[in-house]
């Protein structure tokens, strides 16, 4: 629709609750009411359905806006006394119509994206005019607001000395001269350091207000009296008089109230302590006395200040935009430079928030409106930033459409149109063929359709085309300028392929993780598939079934423990004193003898950085207890107290097994003593109860590994004796540690692919497979049983029960055997005919209902039933054959010629057929002569009977006396106005005339008359009977002239009725048939089970069963229900009734319940209003959202490539449950990770924010000449230095500046190894620091990356 008007807001609306509007909008949510108070113009934005509803007209084009309803608690609320109401609109700026290819291109769906992007313009500028702007000719800078809230408070937007907008607080120099009056200041806030030295004069004294309280003693001297003003009155009754005082005689109780005036004070001689709290009203200050100074911070509010503010009175930075009232700051307020040019915005940053002129913006934006367009051939540097708007972008893409020529959609390759489709330019258009019916084989890369174009029988030829195009597939050809000729596209995946894709979501999901990807490229490597084939063998097989055992799993997980680990490389790499333990057997026999079981750790307690526990000296340790060990932790130090030690697991829940505490920390004999119990978890933590985890560490709680081995002396005295098989465990060492290292995915192997005698029960997931050596068959774990699959022989297993839902392909050759292979039934094609066979010894039945119809015996063909035959057989028509038969009699013989048939047929007496002699006797007898008369005598017999209606000879002389043009009518006949005729009527030839309006008139009641009134033909029934028209012979036929049919009735047959001499109905045995449209101006009854009937093959059928009503589709093709707006309604109310569904045509369909939509189409995809719940898989395209939110505000979806959860405002949080937090995603802010809903980590500007401990694992470096280390692989390292080593250089520091960690330097058994650095290794001085030379000695090289050739390091000798 065309928008020729910028309001999208009424006029106010004083009374009423029924208040319309005529703007449009897309959804009621679309609508914004706002209530204004009348006395003060506060305006109140009203919520929909709590203060009104809106019900939207049906067209928004054709007649846009409706009408808003003020309610109360669900009922019509009349407008408050007082209130006014506007209406304007707040269509949510989106945009969510998507053109997509193959779609069609409908003007409606353009010119509702133009109508869209109008109303956000008028919404947006109607917010534009009401904000502060300027005069384009003038040059204002932008207000760039960047502190923020606590150091914008109590500031104002103000301009600056420039005349640009700032903010700041309001200064002295802000104010200006005489603008603080007394209206300003606040009760008693100018104190005495506010007034100005001599500023208080007389004039700012009230009267009276200076007493003796407020003169200071001895500050009145013989200079400040009037001479004479003392009186008498003044001393005491005639003691002295003036000239009697001495100096200093007088004091303050000698004035009367009143009496000292300000000639009698000195100069400065009244200060702040002379003068009385709220004493100095604003009639004591002297004008222009109170200075900056004298101003309390804050003290002077809005209602202080008389007149405006100039701008030479704000402070920097003193405006800010609270500050601002709406509509204040006109455009000539807005600085020349407040709207940047083009060139400006190419050259601004990301953050700069300054707006375009509108000449700028004309620059900037393609704008179709001014005739700016993107034309076909125009080129744009990679530089440019010209942006094109909706109109610009809508107008190239019906540029496009019109250049494509669209897309034209054909259900299969049988339905190719009459002409090749065409671009209006000549380009070639595109077809989109929605599946192939039958597979379309090449012949090289051309296929041929007979009859691909049904309507002319013609053939199409698809050039270019690689490959077969199965059948069920669709697919996309290009015209070419030769009609029935197209050029291959490409082809459109099949949708149940698709669908059976889908429904492997999971197990594709599972493949497509890094793990999984990462498994497969290295089981495709060349030395992985060796492995696999050696694995594949029967005795490598047996040997992972004995893996798979639970004894061999749980020694694997034993033997995959980092420390284990540890121990193998050392006794690989120590093989030698493993040798020499062997060799020593007997001293490791009697040392484990004697191991002892209990340890204790002496406990203290330090400030560093906070309290922290050191155990045995060291600052909080990493522990190693051993379970069945007993440790004591002493506690006695008095550094101890108010620190009492406990132990948590690894969740933070208190762990109290086995532990005992006595005492009291601190105090003599305190101690806390743990028994590692068996079941202990392999990680603890010791902590403080009074300051938590980080006065402590972790405890790792691993084995008695001292104990193991004194438990297992005989395994080790064997190993003793077995040290050859040791040392090549040491030499394959790297072998074992793959394993261990792997140990995850080889515990994963067994327990997908196992074998047994009994079906595994435990740690089972979908498609885990299992041989099972009991039925000797390869099993399939469906997720809540086993399933047979195959035999050891390759069969299936299972042969009963199969579903199968694609097809079974069976070589030529190959047979479906059904019974036994020597007495079955068999099913093949043999590469030239399929052949359906027998090799029994029993029959071929072909059975209906478990009836036999046809059996195929050795002997032949035995057939119950009749046999249906449309067209030959062996040549011959049996259609013909039996009526031939039919005509013969039952005794007839086959051996007999014609004539002597002929001769037999007529010598039989009862043959009834004539001979040659009686055809002659008949030939000479007239034609309905008897056969005993003559002629003469029939003559006479017919003239005399009374009811021949046969002239006699004396009827032909009357009739011969009859002029030839005489009047036959009966008036010339008989002069009386009755006339009677005595016999019958004859009119010789000529018409009997009857005059209008003259009625003949039949029955004895005159019941039958036929007349002309002058202008129609009137055969009409006056009586009680019926008016029959009967024939006894052919049929009735009623034309409107000679030749014009208008009905037809046939007798036992059909009725017909015509239009301009054409059938249009027609009854039948079953009904009518009707050929065009049925114009019905009222209802059609149609009984109950009697169907309306439609198309050729009655495919289209509506009918009333007798409890529920019909629109039934029984043929080929689609069902449609066409129209501009189809609603779909119930009968409630007995009017219109409720919405149950309504489709408008190019727009939305919707769906009801209770007359209130709750699902919805549009041009981006679905909305639905409540809650939506699927039962099934929920499947969008790439690009296709799910949109949470009033606002749209979280959206969900896969862009083709990557799968996102994207949200808009406020935070995205991953939780656990309800209220349990697991992550929070903060946009522009930090993200947080989260464990047992207590935050752990946070990142920031800076980095990251850890709360608790980083647990960090160690990673192994390969032992070489050259060491390298990549510091993004992990933060902590070590190495076994086999020999004189050097670090080189390190690779991917640039990835991991500011990481940090350390390396453990190990020397092997020989020692004395030296390591030297590459150069961006730094240390102190710049030399590199000396190795421990010990055997076996350990060396902590800590780092920080610090840049991509800076790595800071500092070493620490022998650790160990």
């Amino acid at each position: 629709m065309a928008i020729n008007t910028t309001t999208r807001q009424t006029t106010a609306f004083t009374s009423g609750n029924n208040f319309a509007f005529g703007f449009k909008v897309y959804e009621v949510g679309d609508v914004k009411v706002i209530q204004i108070q009348t006395s003060n113009g506060a305006e109140t934005v009203l919520t929909i359905t709590t203060h009104y509803t809106v019900t939207l007209n049906d067209d928004q084009n054709a007649n846009p806006g409706g009408t808003v309803t003020l309610v109360s608690s669900g009922s019509p609320q009349n407008l408050a006394t007082g209130y006014n109401i506007v209406i304007t609109s707040k269509v949510q700026p989106l945009q969510q119509t998507e053109i997509t290819n193959q779609g069609g291109f409908f003007p409606e769906v353009i010119n509702d994206v133009l109508d869209k992007a109008a109303i956000l313009d008028q919404q947006q500028q109607s917010v534009i005019d009401k904000t502060i702007r300027f005069p384009l000719t003038q040059t204002v800078g932008g207000l760039e607001i960047t502190e923020n809230a606590s150091n914008r408070a109590n500031k104002i937007p103000q301009f600056d000395g420039s005349g640009d907008l700032t903010i700041g607080l309001i200064t002295n120099s802000g104010l200006a001269a005489d603008s603080v009056n007394s209206s300003q200041l606040v009760d008693g806030s100018i104190d005495t350091q506010h007034i100005g030295n001599l500023q208080v004069d007389t004039s700012k004294l009230a009267a009276d207000s200076v007493n003796s309280s407020k003169i200071q003693d001895n500050a009145i001297d013989s200079e400040h009296y009037v001479d004479g003003s003392i009186d008498r009155i003044h001393l005491e009754a005639d003691i002295i008089d003036s000239s009697k005082l001495a100096d200093n005689s007088v004091n303050s109780e000698h004035y009367v109230d009143g009496s000292i005036d300000h000639v009698h004070l000195a100069n400065d001689a009244v200060d702040g302590d002379n003068i009385a709290d709220n004493s100095i009203n604003s009639e004591h200050y002297v004008d222009g006395s109170i200075d900056n100074e004298h101003i309390a911070d804050g003290t002077i509010t809005a209602a202080k200040l008389a007149g405006g503010i100039a701008a030479g009175q704000l402070a920097s930075d003193s405006v800010v935009t609270a500050s601002v009232q709406d509509g204040t700051i006109t455009a000539a307020k807005l600085h020349a430079d407040a709207v940047i040019t083009s060139s400006e915005h190419a050259a601004a940053t990301t953050n700069d928030t300054s707006f375009l002129t509108s000449a700028a913006a004309d620059a900037r934006f393609f704008n179709i409106s001014t005739g700016d367009t993107i034309k076909d051939g125009d080129t744009f540097p990679d530089n440019d930033t010209t942006i094109a708007t909706t109109a610009a972008i809508n107008d190239r893409i019906i540029d496009l459409i019109n250049d494509v020529g669209g897309f034209t959609i054909i259900e299969s390759e049988q339905h190719f149109p009459n002409t090749n489709p065409q671009g209006t330019t000549g380009q070639a258009a595109v077809l989109s063929v929605k599946a192939a019916s039958t597979d379309l084989v090449p012949s090289g890369t051309t296929v041929t359709i007979n009859n691909g174009n049904l309507a002319n029988n013609a053939n199409i030829t698809i050039t270019g085309v690689p490959s077969t195009i199965p059948s069920g597939y669709g697919f996309l050809v290009e015209s070419t300028g030769t009609i029935h000729q197209y050029a291959f596209h490409r082809l459109v995946p099949k949708a149940t392929e698709v669908t059976a894709v889908a429904g492997k979501a999971v197990e594709i999901g599972r493949l497509g993780t890094a793990a999984a990807v990462e498994d497969m490229s290295i089981l495709g490597t060349t030395d992985v598939v060796a492995d696999m084939a050696i694995l594949g063998t029967t005795d490598v097989v047996a040997d992972m079934a004995l893996l798979a055992t639970t004894d061999v799993i749980a020694d694997m997980n034993l033997l995959a423990v980092a420390d284990v680990i540890s121990d193998m490389d050392v006794v690989a790499t120590n093989v030698t004193n493993v040798n020499n333990v062997g060799n020593n057997i007997t001293n490791v026999n009697n040392l484990t003898n004697s191991v002892g079981a209990n340890q204790t750790f002496n406990v203290t307690v330090q400030n560093v950085s906070g309290n922290k526990y050191f155990i045995d000296g060291v600052q909080t340790p990493v522990l190693k207890l051993a379970r069945g060990k007993t440790y004591t932790f002493n506690l006695a130090d008095s550094s101890n107290s108010g620190h009492p030690l406990a132990f948590r697991d690894g969740s933070d829940n208190a762990y109290t097994t086995g532990v005992t505490t006595s005492g009291t920390a601190g105090s003599s004999g305190a101690t806390v003593v743990i028994v590692v119990a068996a079941n202990a978890p392999n990680t603890l933590k010791y902590y403080c109860t009074s300051h938590g985890n980080s006065m402590g560490n972790t405890i790792n709680v691993v084995d008695d590994n001292v104990g193991a081995v004194r438990a297992a002396l005989t395994d080790i005295n064997n190993v003793a004796g077995a040290l050859t098989n040791v040392n090549n465990v040491g030499g394959s060492i790297s072998n074992v540690n793959t394993v261990a290292s792997n140990l995850s995915s080889v515990n994963s192997f067994a327990n997908t692919y196992r074998i047994g005698a009994n079906n595994p029960t435990d740690s089972l997931d979908v498609g885990d497979l299992f041989f099972n050596t009991t039925s000797e068959s390869l099993k399939v774990y469906t997720g809540s049983a086993w399933v047979d699959g195959v035999t050891q022989t390759g069969n299936f297993a299972l042969k009963t029960g199969n579903t199968f839902t694609g097809s079974n392909v069976h070589n030529d050759n190959v047979k479906s055997i059904y019974g036994t292979s020597s007495d079955g039934l068999e099913i093949f094609h043999n590469g030239s005919d399929s052949i359906i066979d027998d090799v029994g010894t029993g029959t071929l039945k072909l059975q209906l209902g478990g009836a036999t119809k046809l059996e195929i015996q050795s002997g032949g063909i035995g057939v119950t039933g009749n046999i249906a035959v449309s067209g030959n057989v062996d040549g011959r028509d049996v259609a013909a054959d039996g009526s031939k038969l039919d005509g013969i009699e039952a005794s007839a013989t086959a051996d007999q010629t014609a004539a002597e048939i002929r001769t037999l047929v007529e010598s039989a007496t009862d043959s009834n057929v004539f001979t040659d002699a009686d055809h002659t006797k008949l030939n000479g007898i007239e034609t309905g002569a008897t056969a005993d008369q003559s002629n003469a005598e029939i003559r006479a017999a017919v003239e005399a009977a009374s009811d021949s209606n046969v002239f006699t000879d004396a009827d032909h002389t009357k009739l011969n006396g009859i002029s030839a043009g005489a009047n036959v009518g009966l008036t010339d006949v008989v002069g009386d106005t009755s006339p009677q005729l005595g016999g019958d009527l004859a009119s010789n030839g000529n018409d009997i005339l009857i005059a209008d309006d003259d009625r003949i008139k039949f029955g004895s009641g005159n019941d039958l008359h036929i007349y002309h009134n002058q202008s129609d033909s009137v055969i009409r029934e006056e009586g009680t009977g019926n008016l029959n028209i009967q024939t006894t012979g052919g049929n009735v036929e009623i034309k409107t002239n000679t030749t014009e049919n208008s009905a037809k009735f046939i007798s036992n047959g059909a009725v017909e009725l015509y239009h301009d001499n054409t059938k249009k109905v027609e009854t039948t045995a079953d009904g009518i048939e009707v050929s065009g449209a049925i114009f019905a101006s009222g209802k059609l009854d149609v009984p109950d089970n009697a169907k309306l009937m439609l198309g050729t093959s009655d495919d289209l059928q509506v009918y009333h069963d007798g409890s529920n009503s019909y629109v039934a589709h029984d043929g080929t093709g689609a069902l449609r229900v066409r129209g501009d707006l189809v609603q779909i309604t119930d009968i409630a109310g007995g009017g219109g009734g409720n919405s149950m569904a309504t489709f408008t045509s190019g727009g939305s369909a919707r769906l009801f319940h209770n007359n209130n939509y709750k699902f919805e189409t549009s041009a981006t995809g679905v909305t639905v209003n409540g809650t939506c719940l699927v039962g099934g898989n929920l499947e969008l395209n790439s690009d296709a959202n799910i949109k949470i939110g009033a606002g749209n505000d979280l959206n969900i979806y896969h862009d083709g490539t990557n799968s996102y959860i994207d949200n808009v405002t406020g935070a995205l949080l991953l939780r656990t449950n309800n209220t349990e937090n697991a992550i929070k995603c903060f946009a522009n802010a930090q993200v947080e990770l989260y464990h047992d809903n207590t935050k752990k980590l946070e990142t920031n500007g800076a980095g990251i924010k850890l709360s608790g401990t980083a647990i960090s694992d160690v990673s192994a470096l390969s032992d070489g000449a050259t060491i390298t280390v990549d510091y993004t692989t992990a933060s902590h390292f070590t190495v076994t230095l086999g020999g004189n080593r050097t670090f080189g250089d390190p690779s991917n520091t640039s990835s991991a500046i500011g990481s940090s960690g350390s390396i453990f330097i190990v020397q092997d058994g020989t020692g004395s190894r030296t390591a030297s650095f590459h150069a961006d290794y730094k240390f102190a001085g710049g030399t590199a620091p000396t190795l421990s030379t010990a055997a076996n000695a350990v060396d902590r090289l800590d780092y920080v990356v610090r840049a991509a050739d800076n790595i800071h390091c500092v070493l620490t000798n022998d650790v160990k």
